[in-house]
């Protein structure tokens, strides 16, 4: 399943900079990040890139093997 999902560390770097900060309302803590993008949201984005393509590469042959 690896193939398909995002690591950790993927995800963190689509969100932003690793410099999160906390947002309290009605004493809930909500975290956030600056939006900053490095190097690593563009690995990370050309992973999902990666994905999306595996993914529909499955779903083709998956149809393949559901109409046989």
């Amino acid at each position: 399943m690896s193939r398909y999902s995002l690591k950790p560390e993927e995800e963190t770097a689509l969100k932003g900079s690793d410099a999160a900060q906390i947002f309290t309302f009605e004493n809930k803590a909500f975290p956030f990040t600056d939006g900053t993008v490095n190097a690593k949201f563009f690995a990370a984005l050309q992973r999902v890139k990666q994905i999306h393509h595996d993914s529909k590469q499955l779903l083709r042959s998956s149809g393949e093997h559901l109409a046989a």
